[in-house]
């Protein structure tokens, strides 16, 4: 910016001097006045049109650096994992949504030893409920206990699961296996089972 206005500065002052001895070199007529004057005007003239050239392309390039980091950022925006409009699958592991609810849900990122995720989350009214069974190595076990600020529980779950029935939520399972829980102001519990023969763990969100 300061370049451009120099640059602005300098051309008006050669393009005043130009037309100053331009006019003055009409009325003498001396015609090589006259030709040095007019070269200054030209030389100041195409100083002015590059600096204004150059300034609009420098903003130009500018605005499409602003167009696409914030075109890119909108494109990879994706559905959050509270809401009704979260995305997920039901039938089927491994899909795209439901690895992308493991990230919301447990707060790490999917890493290549969790498997089999299956998800169902219900946000209808006030409360809200996830279920969510995957695979996983016991240090992703860990983090996720870590990371969810989870601690172990010797009471038995029975009567607290609020799960829903599905073929891979094995309920009379989760009775028998050692499990985690973090319970916030009577309001948000979250349930984490881990059958280790299986290497299968059992999450369990829900607010009343």
């Amino acid at each position: 910016m300061i370049l451009f206005l120099f640059q602005i500065v300098i051309s008006l002052f050669f393009i005043c001097l130009s037309t100053y001895l331009l006019i003055r070199a009409m009325r003498q007529k001396k015609k090589i006045t006259l030709l040095y004057s007019g070269i200054i005007f030209i030389i100041a003239i195409v100083t002015v049109v590059t600096a204004i050239t150059n300034a609009a392309k420098k903003g130009v390039s500018k605005a499409e650096k602003f167009i696409t980091k914030h075109t890119a950022t909108d494109t990879s925006k994706r559905t959050t994992g509270y809401g009704l409009l979260a995305e997920y699958d039901i039938d089927k592991p491994d899909t795209k949504a439901n690895r992308e609810r493991f990230e919301d849900y447990l707060k790490i990122p999917a890493t290549e030893d969790v498997k089999e995720v299956y998800c169902y989350a219900d946000f209808m009214g006030a409360d809200y409920t996830i279920q969510m069974p995957f695979n996983c190595d016991t240090s992703t076990l860990s983090k996720i206990i870590a990371i969810n600020s989870l601690s172990p529980d010797s009471v038995t779950s029975q009567g607290i699961n609020l799960a829903r029935e599905f073929n891979w939520w094995n309920e009379k399972l989760l009775d028998t296996i050692p499990y985690f829980t973090s319970i916030k102001e009577n309001e948000l519990y979250k349930y984490l089972w881990f059958d280790s023969s299986a290497g299968k763990a059992y999450y369990l969100e829900f607010s009343l």
